[in-house]
């Protein structure tokens, strides 16, 4: 990595530019194509012994993009490739490549540039998966950048989307009916960066740390929306590996995904993480009257996730108890729709608490209020949950009362 310091020719100002350079060495293959592309036909076997060894020496490609004035990179709009001059051939990638490229007599084209059939272009292109790697390295480590546009980072990877798949199908070298998994480009560049720390993951008062692809979980999409900003304190509930999505554009999260460098979080791994009481830590965080809108909008976030039976069936420990517990879906008890009622009338409420399962089964019954009194997706989690039936229980309260003589203050209750 080489930092060099330029002057403009016509604005007399300084600029930075950071240089990153990987070194390989040719293939008999490769050296073959160069040779055909210079039309080199020494005469002599010493001459040809020279030509092949000037031909075979080590080479050299090299990314460079600009830097701000903090010492964080400024991407150009599109990488273009460059042979010592700049040419008219744009590249997928964010930076610009310097490389030993085969040109046509104008020296702005490619000669033969297809991934598949020019070897020695192929050989450039797959050393740029190094050079990814060592972007990041850099980028996140000590002598990267304290500070600066964190979301930018993620443009010296290339768009996967259909178009750019398509615009740069001689880049990437991938078969038309699957284009990204039988790419040597994209499974390189996969390979290289799976083990780097390159996810942005949640931290307290707005502060970023990176975790790799197999540390690093991303929360399903209806959690993200929901429990997803920092207002919600995501790494305590979570845990520190959830990935900050507010540090990556559409593009990266479709770019890093299609290289199988983003993992979701599973159901089980959630159960395992909460069946300890983290979520009742998480809970007793809050100030008392955000309490039950934050758990709310954790249940928003689960609710749409029942399409999916592993998080249907999902022992998520997520509920608050009457004991002050927190329970889930399975072991939960709901109070009967118009509780509400019972609870006007202290004498009888005494009475029907009797029948009710301990405080370890039923539901907060404050909880429970707000969520239903919210009408949101949150009343869709609850429909999991066993309920109480006020007519049956009603009834059974009714059958346990004696049939001989009643004591007047038990009348009294049952009119």
């Amino acid at each position: 990595r080489i930092r060099v310091e330029a002057t403009s020719d016509t604005k007399k100002t300084l600029s930075s530019w950071l240089i990153f350079s990987q070194e390989y060495s040719p293939s008999h293959e490769a050296v073959r194509r160069f040779l055909e592309h210079r039309q080199l036909n020494p005469s002599s076997d010493e001459e040809k012994e020279k030509t092949y060894r000037d031909a075979s020496r080590n080479r050299r490609v090299e990314a460079f993009f600009k830097l701000k004035e903090n010492g964080f990179p400024e991407f150009p709009k599109g990488g273009e490739a460059f042979a010592l001059l700049p040419t008219n051939v744009k590249l997928p990638v964010g930076v610009h490549i310097q490389a030993d490229w085969l040109l046509t007599q104008s020296r702005q084209e490619f000669m033969d540039a297809d991934l598949k059939t020019n070897v020695w272009h192929r050989e450039i292109i797959m050393s740029i998966p190094k050079i990814s790697r060592e972007f990041f390295r850099w980028i996140v480590g000590e002598s990267g950048p304290a500070s600066g546009d964190w979301i930018q980072i993620y443009k010296i990877l290339p768009a996967l989307d259909e178009k750019a798949l398509d615009s740069y199908s001689w880049f990437f070298g991938g078969d038309e009916g699957d284009p990204i998994t039988t790419s040597p480009f994209l499974q390189a560049l996969q390979k290289e960066l799976f083990s780097e720390c390159i996810l942005p993951v949640h931290r307290p008062e707005n502060s970023i740390d990176f975790k790799t692809p197999a540390e690093a979980r991303l929360l399903p999409k209806s959690l993200n929306d929901y429990c997803g900003n920092e207002e919600m304190v995501p790494w305590e509930l979570f845990g520190t590996e959830v990935v900050d999505t507010t540090f990556l554009e559409e593009k990266s999260l479709d770019t890093l995904a299609k290289l199988g460098l983003l993992s979701e979080l599973t159901a089980s791994e959630l159960e395992v993480l909460w069946k300890d009481g983290k979520v009742k830590t998480w809970y007793k965080n809050f100030s008392e009257q955000d309490r039950f809108s934050n758990l709310s909008s954790v249940l928003n976030g689960l609710a749409p996730l029942d399409s999916d039976l592993a998080w249907k069936s999902a022992k998520l420990a997520c509920l608050p108890a009457q004991s002050g517990q927190f329970i889930t879906r399975e072991d939960a008890i709901l109070y009967p729709s118009d509780w509400i009622d019972i609870t006007q009338d202290e004498s009888l409420l005494t009475i029907m608490k009797d029948f009710l399962s301990d405080d370890e089964t039923m539901i907060d019954w404050n909880f429970q209020k707000h969520v239903q009194n919210s009408y949101t997706r949150a009343t869709h989690f609850f429909k999991e949950i066993t309920q109480y039936d006020l007519n049956i229980w009603a009834q059974v309260w009714w059958d346990s009362l004696p049939t001989e003589v009643l004591d007047p203050d038990l009348l009294d209750h049952i009119v």
